[in-house]
């Protein structure tokens, strides 16, 4: 029975809160609450200033109430109402934290909040006994958690049936089940791979192992709504045939839809683009970077905290929008004071020092020549091992030709036929064998003057073509890694170049520190020193860069380990 006390005093103005838990059995639950608060609250002279209902929302948080959350904001804005009333205590929240906070919140705010249902005695032993309530009622929360996950799991163990919508190519099954206490009819449902869905589902994941983007495997399958969807599809092991319920994992649940081969090469994709990679360098390949607009991305780090870079475009009342790199721990987690760099800024200084002093005709002649010589010695023991197959197999022709030479005079026998098809067998495998070591590493083309200028100009006009793509993939052949930094109007940074390592000499790291002119100056006013493999921004003094060979087509080196280096500024 309702509480007959009151704390309010006749005239007062209240807030009702109602919730339900959306069981099979709450559907009225809120009506019936507010049939039961409604009559209170008149017979105590009390005046309804608003009702807030949360229907079919769990109490174990706050999470997810609108309305809760909605009421607690209007309170803390002074609203003009004596205390909140409620059915019982366990409407409020069922987390007893929450439920703790939230009321000693209210009520240090002069707020009172009453149920009608709890007996709470007055003065400290009443909180000792509402805290007692509230603690009660996660408990029974948590019971009621693990009962409804141990029926679930039985179901799904000896019946294999699983509550709720299956994932995308699966279908409900209706499977009958024993009947209830009161005998009334049980149907539960398995899920099964829809075979109208099946070659739709391969045809995704076979265009995903073979890396094609999640934006092309959209345009060509139209599986989801939204991009974002296929990163849980291509995870879910349940395709294989794997389902995970409750914790659990339950193997050979229905048959496979992917084969092993394509699961694993999706999943080493996936493995790929987890953890950020795309944008540290590790993944240059990443999907994320070819559809970006910021031709820097993946490339730069932060000189103070040693985070990523990411491009950030808003939108302005006039003109083009506003790109600049943001470092990710400063917009994250705030604790780095990078300020933003535009991004115009940043890049023509990247590209301007690449057309300078690395993509030229005399820098591109040196790196081809140290390129081929540190083939030639990388490539000594395999240039022996594919002298001594050669060999092996100039004797093998040899006696080849005499078998045929003895099979013409004297006729064949049992004897020279076997010998014929072993030497004949073991010559194929070794002409194999060749072709597999001469395709292990091929000699770098040398090429003249005109070529070395023609691949010149060709690469800076990819740098000037404005599409983020090409000026990336650019990016990708030459640089490893770009330290940024800014001073007030002034941008400054360390560029780290891959380079081919000399042949005759020790690999040294090759680092190039860049500033810029002050942010907003008329074009770049001044240009590159570069100084045993250091870039500076100074005067106009011409020396010789070395990056990695150009006629690269994979992201990084040929050869060699881009150095370590230290911030530096110029």
């Amino acid at each position: 029975m309702p509480d007959s006390r009151s704390p309010f005093t006749p005239g007062d103005s209240i807030l009702f809160y109602t919730r339900d838990s959306g069981g099979e059995t709450q559907d009225q639950s809120v009506d019936q609450q507010i049939a039961v608060l409604k009559p209170w609250a008149a017979a105590h002279g009390l005046q309804l200033h608003h009702i807030y209902t949360d229907r079919a929302r769990p109490g174990g948080t706050d999470v997810g109430r609108e309305q809760f959350q909605q009421m607690i904001a209007d309170l803390r804005t002074g609203l003009p109402v004596a205390g909140v009333v409620m059915w019982k205590f366990d409407r409020f929240g069922r987390n007893y934290d929450d439920a703790q906070f939230f009321k000693a919140d209210l009520r240090r705010r002069g707020y009172i909040v009453h149920s009608l249902m709890d007996t709470i005695p007055e003065g400290r032993e009443g909180r000792f006994v509402e805290a007692a309530i509230d603690w009660m009622s996660e408990r029974f929360r948590e019971d009621l958690s693990a009962n409804a996950k141990r029926g679930l799991q039985h179901l799904v163990r000896q019946f294999g049936c699983v509550p709720g919508t299956p994932p995308l190519g699966f279908r409900r099954i209706p499977v009958e089940l024993p009947p209830r206490r009161d005998g009334a009819p049980h149907t539960g449902h398995r899920w099964e791979p829809d075979p109208d869905w099946i070659p739709r589902l391969q045809e995704a994941y076979t265009l995903r192992a073979d890396g094609a983007t999640l934006a092309a495997i959209h345009a060509a399958t139209r599986l989801y709504a939204s991009l974002n969807c296929y990163t849980t599809f291509f995870r879910n092991e349940l395709y294989i045939g794997t389902l995970h319920y409750g914790g659990q994992a339950y193997p050979n649940y229905c048959p496979p839809v992917i084969d092993a081969d394509t699961w694993a090469r999706v999943q080493h994709i996936n493995q790929l683009h987890r953890g950020r990679q795309h944008l540290t360098g590790q993944n240059p390949s990443h999907p994320r970077r070819h559809a970006t607009a910021f031709s820097l991305s993946g490339l730069l780090t932060c000189a103070r905290c040693d985070a990523p870079l990411n491009g950030h475009t808003s939108r302005q009342k006039h003109g083009d929008p506003y790109r600049r790199y943001e470092c990710s721990r400063a917009k994250r987690l705030n604790d780095c004071d990078l300020p933003r760099i535009p991004a115009k800024a940043l890049e023509d200084l990247i590209i301007h020092s690449l057309r300078a002093y690395v993509v030229t005709p005399t820098a591109l002649q040196h790196v081809l020549a140290q390129t081929i010589a540190a083939h030639g010695d990388r490539n000594k023991g395999l240039r022996v091992r594919i002298n001594d197959h050669k060999k092996r197999l100039t004797g093998i022709r040899q006696r080849l030709a005499n078998l045929d030479r003895a099979i013409q005079a004297s006729g064949h026998s049992p004897t020279l036929l076997a010998s014929l098809a072993t030497l004949e067998a073991e010559q194929a495998s070794l002409q194999d064998t060749i072709a597999a070591l001469t395709r292990q590493d091929p000699a770098p083309e040398a090429l003249d003057q005109d070529q070395l200028a023609a691949k010149s100009a060709a690469l800076i006009t990819q740098l000037q073509s404005g599409d983020p793509a090409n000026v990336r993939a650019v990016l990708a052949a030459f640089v490893q890694n770009i330290r940024v930094d800014r001073d007030k109007e002034h941008i400054r940074g360390l560029v780290t170049y891959y380079y081919p390592p000399d042949a005759k000499k020790k690999p040294r790291p090759k680092t190039g520190s860049i500033t810029a002119v002050p942010l907003g100056a008329p074009g770049l006013s001044t240009a590159l020193l570069v100084e045993r493999g250091c870039v500076v921004w100074r005067g106009n003094v011409d020396h010789d860069f070395w990056p990695v060979p150009f006629w690269n087509q994979r992201p990084g080196p040929l050869a060699g380990k881009p150095g370590r280096h230290e911030p530096g500024g110029g």
